[in-house]
């Protein structure tokens, strides 16, 4: 299936398995090797997890800008800073395969655990869709569910039409 959740375990250290079944499923990780990617929160509280290559274009540019002419006092307030504030936000990690079994792994940040977007010890929803990596704590999945069934007739609509009309 194209998308898909899966209920998993966080362990005391940060680390969620995962099964060869989700590996697939995310279409940019390595079949083979460690997958260099970088964590950062998603618009409703998740965890989202990307390539590091597509979090590069953005923040290279940002860096070089900034290494030109750094921040002034008196911008604190402007958007850019609120953008450079989101993108400092952002924790470098990799999921590395155990090459002795079909299983790759991944450890959350320690600052992911320690700000409470994902905590260890604790159960944590995956959604895979397409190139979408995303951790949950479980009960804030349960809740955005929730609220997405209260407009589901709408949802089915507007994805229908927006499927459609997408291009890759």
């Amino acid at each position: 299936m194209p998308f898909e959740t899966w209920l998993m375990s966080v362990d005391s250290r940060g680390r969620i398995r995962l099964t060869k079944e989700i590996a697939e499923a995310i279409l940019w990780l390595s079949r083979e090797n460690e997958t260099a990617c970088v964590a950062f929160i998603g618009v409703h509280g998740q965890l989202q997890i990307a390539p590091e290559a597509l979090a590069r274009i953005v923040g290279d540019k940002l860096t070089a800008a900034l290494r030109e002419t750094p921040a002034r006092v008196d911008e604190a307030n402007d958007e850019w800073t609120e953008f450079a504030r989101y993108a400092a936000s952002r924790w470098p990690m990799t999921i590395s395969r155990d090459p002795n079994r079909a299983r790759w792994e991944l450890v959350l940040p320690s600052e992911v655990r320690a700000i409470g977007v994902v905590e260890a010890e604790t159960f944590a929803v995956l959604f895979v869709c397409g190139n979408i990596f995303e951790v949950w704590k479980k009960e804030e999945w349960a809740a955005h569910a929730k609220l997405l069934r209260a407009k589901f007739d709408h949802l089915t609509e507007v994805a229908e039409d927006e499927i459609a009309n997408r291009t890759s």
